[in-house]
């Protein structure tokens, strides 16, 4: 009987130890965009980002991202223009207050620390299949997810009528995550 107990509680290590769960460091971690108005690249931000990143040590196709960015926070350095963004003909931040992200598949490509996360991003209740190149480092415990990806915005019926606007928007994130300890 004792050696079954030593045999569970191993086992119960084991697969305890091969999962560790990080949570984004809000002040460390940036979601950029990048889109052509009038020709013109506007820059902007995300913040109030929150989720997590369960590792496993053993599998990194056995990963998981889980994140999601407070679409009000929207920011390009013009209040009005900000103010613009939040209504329903762009990001609608009061039927769909968050953006967010959630990985289907994570695999290791050429490269040093570099993945293709597979996932669904989700903005305006419109959900839609993204492919992001990443990589991802530790740093003195810290996990730091840096990648670049395009949507479209009129996939996400992101200011539909407008005719100034360019349709890709350039996505930029560095995430910081620190684990959470059990």
């Amino acid at each position: 009987m004792k050696v079954i107990k030593i045999i569970l509680i191993t086992i119960l290590m084991s697969t305890t130890t091969s999962a560790q769960k990080f949570i984004p460091i809000e002040n460390d971690s940036k979601i950029k965009f990048a889109i052509k108005n009038f020709g013109l690249t506007v820059d902007g931000t995300f913040s109030g980002l929150t989720g997590t990143l369960t590792v496993n040590n053993e599998s990194i196709e056995k990963s998981e991202i889980a994140l999601s960015v407070n679409a009000a926070s929207v920011n390009t350095e013009n209040k009005a223009r900000d103010k613009h963004l939040k209504n329903e003909d762009y990001f609608d931040v009061a039927t769909h207050p968050l953006i967010s992200f959630k990985s289907t598949k994570i695999t290791k490509t050429t490269g040093l620390h570099k993945f293709v996360v597979v996932g669904n991003l989700t903005i305006k209740g419109i959900t839609k299949p993204t492919e992001v190149v990443a990589t991802i480092t530790t740093k003195e415990g810290v996990k730091l997810i840096k990648g670049t990806f395009e949507v479209s915005r009129k996939t996400f019926k992101i200011g539909d009528r407008s005719m100034v606007l360019s349709d890709s928007v350039k996505l930029n994130v560095s995430i910081s995550c620190k684990e959470v300890q059990p």
